[in-house]
């Protein structure tokens, strides 16, 4: 708008009319800032642009009545409009005062919201960092239990089944030991069945020979069925024990393998064991690194808000406020075009927002002075 548009100098009024009654008229018209009566002549000065559309309908209340606006006075009208009406006096100083604690309110107030929705990001996606770090500690924390039972279950099994080999080994072997015994006894009776025959035998045949030839006979031949009866015994037993210290061997093999078994898993789940404490560990460094970050942001926040802050201190001590919403607008296009993919980015974001910032107010301050 022009600055001498809002102007209008009318005359001709019929005497007798009262300044109550041109103000209302005029009204009409616009909102008047200032007006003033010289000589039957008024100096008007509207807030918004005159035109002459907007002032025919006075000529028909008034048809005597002549005007003239701003666009088409003479530069000796505006000089005279500018001895009445100085450019800064105090309604002019009032006016802009408001305007310039209006735009500072609009601006204070896209900055909190612009301040809000970045804090409210950075929260979500700390939430969400965090809620993800969680459930992938409970898997892992779920697969290491697992894991765990089902060697515990693998161990138990195996215990299980070398338990019933060595009780169906250890019933073997004394059903063995009890047949062979059965054996012994058994060829044991026959032999002295079979003594008794033969020597019964002996005294039938013999019973011609002197009684001290058939008594060394029978001491002789009763010396060798001993002798006889002893070695084959001897045999019975040291092949009894062979066979015993063979199967106590296999016993004793499979038991040392078991062995080894047991402890390649208990090894095994020491590993296990030592890869879920070192995932802890990295788990904890990870969330100090969270905290860091955040406290780093919360820091970068405060700057800025420090800088805000003089920045409006500034602009009240100096009574000039060039904020548009361009400006607003341009940061909020910025800021939109740098979504926070991690944390790294995000005070990458918040740093190249704060240098965006002193740009802007650094060119405002200079654009002030000239």
């Amino acid at each position: 708008m022009d600055q001498n548009s809002n102007y209008l100098k009318i005359w001709g009024l019929p005497e007798g009319i009262t300044e109550h009654d041109v103000l209302q008229k005029i009204k009409v018209i616009g909102k008047v800032i200032k007006n003033k009566q010289l000589n039957n002549v008024w100096y008007i000065v509207f807030e918004d642009e005159v035109d002459n559309d907007s002032v025919e309908f006075l000529q028909s209340s008034y048809p005597q009545l002549q005007y003239i606006i701003g666009t088409e006075m003479t530069p000796q009208d505006i000089q005279k409009f500018a001895s009445i009406f100085p450019k800064m006096d105090d309604e002019e100083v009032q006016r802009k005062k408001l305007e310039q604690e209006k735009l500072q309110e609009i601006a204070k107030k896209q900055q909190e919201d612009q301040r809000q929705k970045m804090l409210q990001q950075q929260q979500e996606f700390l939430k969400q960092q965090q809620e993800e770090q969680r459930k992938k500690q409970i898997k892992e924390r779920e697969e290491a239990l697992k894991r765990e039972e089902e060697l515990k279950q693998k161990l138990l099994s195996e215990a299980k089944q070398q338990m019933d080999y060595q009780q169906r080994f250890q019933q073997q072997k004394e059903q063995e030991d009890k047949q062979q015994k059965q054996q012994q006894y058994e060829q044991i009776q026959y032999q002295l069945e079979e003594q008794k025959r033969l020597e019964l035998l002996r005294v039938q045949q013999s019973q011609s020979n002197s009684q001290l030839y058939n008594q060394q006979t029978l001491d002789l031949q009763k010396e060798k069925l001993k002798e006889e009866l002893a070695l084959d015994f001897a045999k019975s037993q040291f092949q009894q024990k062979q066979l015993s210290e063979q199967k106590d061997q296999e016993f004793n093999q499979k038991i040392q393998n078991l062995k080894n078994k047991l402890t390649e898993t208990e090894y095994q789940l020491q590993q296990l064991k030592d890869k879920y404490n070192n995932q802890q560990e990295n788990l904890q460094k990870q969330q100090k690194e969270i905290q860091d970050l955040q406290t780093s942001l919360n820091y970068v926040t405060q700057q800025r808000d420090n800088v805000i802050a003089k920045f409006k201190e500034q602009q009240s001590n100096q009574g000039s406020s060039n904020i548009t919403q361009e400006d607003v607008v341009f940061l909020e296009q910025q800021q939109q075009q740098q979504e926070p993919s991690s944390i790294q980015n995000m005070l990458f974001k918040f740093e190249f927002w704060v240098f965006l910032i002193g740009v802007w107010i650094l060119s405002q301050v200079i654009n002030f002075f000239t």
